[in-house]
């Protein structure tokens, strides 16, 4: 009799597997940090790591953007400034996502990236420490790319997370690099 069990379980055990199988396979999967998913991001690394993100974003700025921070070109620079330590994303009210991080062993160069609702980019920002004339190294220009130059909602959101950013930074560390902004400048994106 016990052998006799052995056997049917042993002749079962193939079936139980494909029944798991197939009842795992009809549950949708997570979706995987993107663009088009960017609630299933744990913080901007996650984003700015995945698949066809610099991309994108090198499309959204465009060519010829530049120079920032002594890169010509633009798009760049945003990437840069968004692939070092990085800050969970924000969910904006309205909706959409502000996803924000500091460049890699240069943090006093920040940048931002703020989805629609429809996870469609509206608009990066990033520090600029270079300038025409004087001295910027405690005043950086927030040099903003914004799908419509006229979304004062977007500039606003994006000015707003450039202060809080300089102020933290100041609580925490005095002589910080950024003091104080020393201005805003919009330039279109390209949107592609």
């Amino acid at each position: 009799m016990i052998r006799r069990h052995h056997l049917m379980a042993g002749a079962l055990a193939p079936f139980a597997a494909i029944v798991v199988l197939t009842a795992g396979q009809a549950q949708a999967p997570n979706p995987r940090c993107s663009l088009t998913h960017p609630n299933a991001c744990r913080d901007t690394n996650d984003l700015a790591w995945s698949s066809g993100f610099k991309a994108v974003v090198k499309r959204f700025v465009g060519p010829g953007n530049g120079p920032i921070n002594g890169i010509k070109d633009a798009g760049e620079a945003v990437t840069l400034a968004l692939g070092g330590p990085p800050e969970p994303p924000a969910h904006v009210p309205g909706g959409g996502w502000l996803f924000a991080a500091c460049e890699a062993h240069d943090c006093p160069v920040k940048g931002a990236l703020l989805l629609g609702p429809d996870n469609r980019i509206r608009g990066a920002g990033v520090f600029n420490f270079q300038c025409e004339h004087g001295d910027c190294e405690n005043l950086p220009r927030l040099d903003l790319f914004l799908r419509d130059r006229h979304d004062v909602e977007a500039q606003f959101m994006l000015t707003q997370w450039a202060n809080a950013e300089i102020a933290r930074d100041l609580a925490q560390f005095p002589t910080a690099a950024a003091q104080r902004l020393s201005g805003v400048r919009v330039r279109p994106a390209r949107r592609g």
